[in-house]
């Protein structure tokens, strides 16, 4: 069973009303789903999606650019949290 397949199942089962949408515009569903992300990547991508939302593109990848190289180059919550409001805010 791939991805796509159990995706599918996990809606039929918990979201009939979704499930029945994904049926009506199947052709448009990716045929393979990206891999599942580690919480840390998910961490690092919602920190990156604030701040794109706050600010314009360039600005937003500067900022996130420097905020992974105060974190050394990983954002988690643990190196966030480590890190004093100062040194962020540089």
């Amino acid at each position: 069973m791939t991805r796509r397949d159990a995706a599918l199942k996990h809606f039929k089962r918990v979201d009939p009303h979704f499930y029945m949408l994904t049926l009506l515009h199947h052709s448009s569903l990716p045929a393979q789903l990206s891999e599942k992300r580690t919480r840390a990547e998910l961490f690092e991508s919602l920190v990156s999606i604030v701040i794109s939302q706050q600010l314009g593109t360039v600005a937003a990848d500067t900022i996130f650019a420097r905020v992974k190289k105060t974190c050394g180059k990983r954002v988690s919550p643990e190196l966030v949290l480590k890190i004093s409001p100062g040194a962020l805010r540089e």
